[in-house]
């Protein structure tokens, strides 16, 4: 292994130092504002982000829409950037990425429907409605698919794509604070209204696990439970930052990410404890 590839993992650990500086900025603006009237252009109610569509050449689009774009383009980049490690081409790196994000966005959209199934009843089924636990939960059985569609036989392929994918969700939070949604409790100080940009904190958070899973280290320590140790992380990060979010709180004063976020927990407790359990045992 290069110098290079023993510190890709720096990379990610940069840029969620780069996000929590973009979200100090968002919080001072809204905290430091003479009442609503903030200084800096893109800063709207609250510290949120003012304009969740661009206008270019006279065609508007929508940045959360985009930030999906980009986060198909940076799975598609880091699985051809580490395609070395389980030896796959150059072709099916790059497809690796799209399919993750394919069958992501499928298991995000089946768990938002039962989820919100009255709604989905009632208003039908589009693009814009997901849930991000349904891409953590369905992508253990995607993957085994994905190697299969790819012809892709090789040992550490959930490993491999376990990156990918926080990669992805990292991204999507950016859209996230872009467009409004999934976004913190409105908390007054004194006059002032701030939002917690929550968003952005979890975008900064899933950097900082994804650097964890480039770490050498951590992908030998916990080689072949690579994703189950993502599934853990990530639980622990939404269950907390969902107390600063405005989401409903039905279950036992907990919000369905909660619950989900303990699924998650737990689930990757059991992968882990039984894989170091195995590991340990004395060979006969």
């Amino acid at each position: 292994m290069t110098e290079r590839k023993k510190k890709e993992y720096r990379i990610p650990l940069i840029a969620a130092l780069i996000v929590l500086l973009i979200a100090c900025v968002f919080s001072i603006e809204a905290l430091t504002a003479a009442g609503a009237h903030y200084r800096l252009p893109f800063v709207g109610f609250g510290g949120t982000f003012r304009y969740p569509d661009v206008t270019l050449g006279g065609m508007r689009f929508s940045l959360y829409w985009s930030f999906f774009i980009i986060g198909i383009m940076g799975m598609c980049i880091i699985s051809y950037v580490r395609r070395e490690e389980i030896g796959i081409s150059p072709l099916k790196s790059l497809l690796t990425g799209v399919l993750i994000a394919i069958f992501g966005f499928i298991g995000a959209k089946l768990l938002y429907i039962i989820e919100d199934f009255r709604s989905v009843l009632a208003n039908g089924i589009g693009f814009a409605g997901i849930s991000f636990f349904g891409t953590v939960f369905f992508m253990p059985a995607a993957i085994p698919l994905i190697s299969r569609i790819l012809g892709i036989r090789k040992k550490g392929f959930m490993d491999f794509c376990a990156p990918a994918g926080v990669l992805m969700l990292a991204i999507l939070r950016l859209g996230c604070f872009t467009r409004g949604c999934c976004g913190g409790i409105l908390v007054m100080v004194g006059l002032r209204p701030w939002i917690p940009p929550v968003q952005l904190v979890e975008c900064a958070l899933d950097l900082m696990l994804l650097g964890m899973l480039l770490h050498p280290a951590v992908k030998q320590r916990f080689r072949g439970v690579l994703y189950a140790l993502l599934m853990g992380a990530y639980g622990v990060i939404r269950f907390l930052l969902e107390f600063l979010r405005d989401t409903p709180k039905r279950i036992l004063g907990m919000s369905n990410g909660q619950i989900f976020s303990l699924i998650a927990v737990a689930a990757a407790a059991a992968v882990l404890i039984l894989y170091f359990r195995k590991k340990r045992a004395p060979r006969s």
